[in-house]
């Protein structure tokens, strides 16, 4: 019983559970109408009933039990009131940083078409350009098979063209939102979600996010599509029963939500540092192809 007490209170706290709602009562119930509530619920939640919920049944008892004490009532309501003020500063912040970014994706726009117009004059000499260099890469190439001397490649000597214009295709990454506490921080690691996320299949990578008051936030790489999928499909509002017997059952109780995040599609490989080198070298010369939309 004391487990489940502990699993109630997360419940409250973190999930954020009204138990004023909880029980059906107004927030200027009196004793009699929660005693009256209370024996209620406890008829429909009891394990002992033939359709009894023994978790809503233990949260039943937090919530009489706060109740029914003056200080912790007077205590949760005042939590509750600062907990509402919260979510609406947390909301106005959310539309400041959406008008932000439709702002920013604006702004970018714009540049990106003012890039076009400033390309468009020059197509066709662009194309000669990108003709004249596979003209002198395949001199090269010649040179070196007759005169048979290594000489030092660059970039520029190699046909990555079709590469930039056929970006590879990106892989589907996990992310993982959890309930965060500050008393379990040093606990909760990337060995440890590789460890709990493990039971839906091998674990290429994992990379621990930022987190607020609430939630916090990782990244997970499966090396199987499939396992990916069974990760983002599993409940996690129900019990951390699958992890019955691990010694992580415990902190899987925390999770919350799983859905796959797409890699950025602008993105050529999955190598930052390949992308930078890419990137240099269509800046520099992969204007001159010919199909290539400016």
């Amino acid at each position: 019983m004391i487990e489940q007490s502990e699993e109630a209170i997360y419940h409250i706290f973190d999930d954020n559970i009204d138990i004023y709602e909880f029980m059906g009562i107004t927030r200027t119930a009196t004793s009699a109408e929660i005693r009256k509530a209370y024996r209620q619920h406890a008829l429909l939640y009891h394990p002992d009933k033939q359709r009894g919920d023994e978790t809503k049944f233990t949260i039943l008892l937090k919530c009489y039990e706060i109740l029914t004490n003056e200080t912790l009532r007077k205590k949760y309501d005042q939590l509750s009131a600062a907990k509402q003020q919260r979510e609406i500063d947390r909301e106005k912040l959310a539309d400041l940083t959406r008008q932000f970014q439709d702002e920013l994706l604006a702004s970018e726009e714009k540049v990106r078409t003012n890039k076009k117009r400033k390309w468009g004059h020059s197509i066709e000499q662009l194309k000669e350009d990108g003709l004249m260099r596979r003209r002198l890469m395949e001199q090269k190439l010649y040179e070196k098979k007759n005169v048979g001397e290594a000489k030092p490649v660059s970039i520029d000597d190699l046909p990555v063209d079709d590469l930039i214009q056929n970006n590879f295709s990106s892989f589907d990454t996990v992310r993982l939102k959890y309930s965060y506490r500050e008393n379990l921080r040093d606990l909760i690691d990337k060995h440890v979600i590789a460890e709990i996320m493990g039971i839906f299949g091998e674990i290429e990578s994992v990379s621990m996010l930022n987190h607020d008051d609430r939630y916090g936030y990782a990244l997970i790489r499966y090396k199987h599509d499939k396992d990916a999928t069974a990760a983002c499909n599993h409940n996690y509002n129900e019990s951390a029963t699958k992890w019955d017997g691990t010694k992580v059952r415990k902190l899987a109780s925390l999770l919350r939500h799983c859905s796959v995040e797409k890699v950025n599609q602008d993105d050529y490989t999955d190598n930052p540092q390949v992308n930078v080198i890419l990137e240099d070298y269509k800046a520099r010369h992969v204007k001159s192809v010919s199909d290539k939309n400016w």
